[in-house]
């Protein structure tokens, strides 16, 4: 099963250079089949730019997350502890391997109607979207 996720560019990018080897969450989604992510780099880029593997989930404090995954994080301490503010727990998606798109997708060309997830948002099976992206990743 796949998610898209909304990522903002500079990270984006930390992860398809290998820099970032974790995605930090908030909130991690209730399908435990989750295995690909694909990566949509936010505002201003706003295409889909690739994907990765999940390796696993590690849920922890923030401080217990930064102490793990300083040297990984590809994010500054200051705007980790932000991102978490208000969260007593957090996640830490370890990144597998990763595959950039040599061509950038255009959602909105696929799916006139596209929205981008504010976090993320499941790729079902019959979803334009889907179709589009499966022999891609699959």
């Amino acid at each position: 099963m796949m998610i898209l996720k909304s990522i903002k560019p500079k990270y984006a990018d930390k992860i398809f250079s290998g820099e970032k080897k974790v995605e930090f969450m908030r909130v991690i989604f209730a399908r435990k089949d989750i295995d690909k992510i694909i990566v949509y780099s936010s505002h201003p880029v706003q295409k889909i730019i690739g994907f990765f593997r999940m390796e696993s989930i590690i849920e922890s404090t923030p401080t217990y997350l930064w102490d793990q995954f300083e040297a990984v994080a590809g994010i500054s301490e200051q705007n980790l502890f932000k991102y978490f503010q208000g969260n007593e727990n957090g996640f830490a998606l370890k990144i597998g391997d990763i595959r950039k798109f040599r061509q950038e997708i255009d959602p909105w060309t696929i799916d006139p109607h596209f929205h981008p997830p504010q976090s993320f948002s499941y790729l079902n099976e019959g979803t334009l979207l889907y179709q589009a992206l499966k022999e891609k990743v699959l």
